[in-house]
């Protein structure tokens, strides 16, 4: 597998992913992970309705996490319009970073990679401890080292679909002992295959370096993993840098979410502070370690829903880049070279 990207149809050349999204989510059931039922008896009604133009609003500003239907992207055909947009729009390439705990669909991605011709990259590990299937509990760090194995080498559960990276693997703060057995199988299965690491760091500033120390005392090689969700887990440049300083990449993949009404230590940018974020690093001399996407994983995020879309980065993020002075080059590096450089097992 060494120097090969690994699709849900097999390996590639890197050189083949094209522009690429590193952190989305095409068919997800986010119900165990996020869902909040609200508090307030005249709301719980909309915790059960399908989204809506009426629920619009309430869904944007303290509603995405409390109504279940908005946590599922569960249509095929919906997704595969969706995503055909980030093609039109010169897009070749979407990691999918559904983990286990979160409904992941090998299938269901192989078909929508068939359908649509964008090369698709399936996860690997567990996302957030509540979303665990009650069997981790019996599972030693191995027993799951070797499940990750499995799932790039020999495919996802029986479906042949083998896994490109591991990850998104999740965690809260502070970091459940579950939590921790699978960064720690991360880190050994990372040494076994080469595969690429994408990690979700818990709400708190301190998580991102907890985790690398975590992740280089198993032997990781962090110049192979993600720092998923920076912008809105460090809180300044001295912070990113000093992420970035330790060899991996950073995460600004929360393009298009200003909306959300998760409660975080660091307050959510818009995506104009984003791209100043991104133009200051690059000036600083951090562009090989920058990557973008969107995150998206419920239907308001979705064009059919009134949101950005997989398309929003390319349509409207790169031009605000270019206005703001930050070279075509260095948009390259963010949007090709970057990806591909994480992609390809080493």
């Amino acid at each position: 597998m060494a120097g090969k990207a690994w699709t849900v149809l097999g390996p590639i050349e890197p050189s083949q992913l094209g522009i690429t999204l590193v952190h989305e989510h095409l068919l997800i059931d986010e119900v165990p992970a996020a869902f909040e039922l609200p508090a307030q008896a005249s709301q719980r009604i909309l915790a059960r309705q399908p989204v809506s133009l009426e629920l619009l609003g309430w869904l944007r500003t303290n509603g995405s996490i409390s109504n279940e239907d908005n946590l599922r992207l569960d249509d095929e055909e919906v997704m595969a319009e969706e995503i055909l947009r980030f093609k039109y729009a010169g897009g070749r390439t979407i990691v999918d970073a559904t983990s286990i705990g979160l409904g992941r669909d090998p299938e269901g991605l192989r078909r929508l990679s068939l359908r649509t011709g964008l090369n698709v990259i399936a996860g690997s590990g567990y996302y957030v401890a509540a979303s665990h299937p009650r069997e981790i509990e019996s599972k030693d760090i191995d027993d799951i080292k070797t499940e990750i194995i499995n799932d790039i080498h020999v495919g996802i559960q029986s479906s042949g679909v083998q896994a490109g990276i591991i990850g998104e693997i999740g965690t809260t703060y502070p970091c459940s002992p579950n939590e921790r057995k699978v960064l720690q199988a991360g880190a050994r299965a990372q040494l076994e295959t080469g595969a690429p690491v994408e990690v979700h760091p818990g709400r708190n500033r301190r998580m991102p370096g907890m985790i690398l120390d975590l992740l280089e005392k198993e032997g990781a090689d962090l110049s192979r993993v993600v720092m998923c969700h920076v912008e809105a887990r460090l809180g300044d440049f001295a912070e990113v840098k000093s992420i970035a300083d330790r060899g991996c990449f950073i995460g600004f993949d929360l393009f298009g979410q200003s909306w959300t009404p998760y409660v975080f230590e660091i307050p959510m940018p818009s995506d104009g502070s984003r791209v100043h974020r991104i133009k200051q690093l690059v000036e600083d001399g951090y562009v090989d370690k920058i990557l973008v996407s969107h995150d998206i994983d419920n239907k308001i995020s979705l064009h059919r829903f009134g949101g950005h879309g997989f398309d929003h980065i390319l349509l409207n993020i790169v031009p605000l880049m270019l206005k703001l002075g930050i070279a075509p080059e260095d948009i390259h590096k963010i949007l090709l070279e970057n990806p591909a450089r994480l992609l390809a097992f080493t």
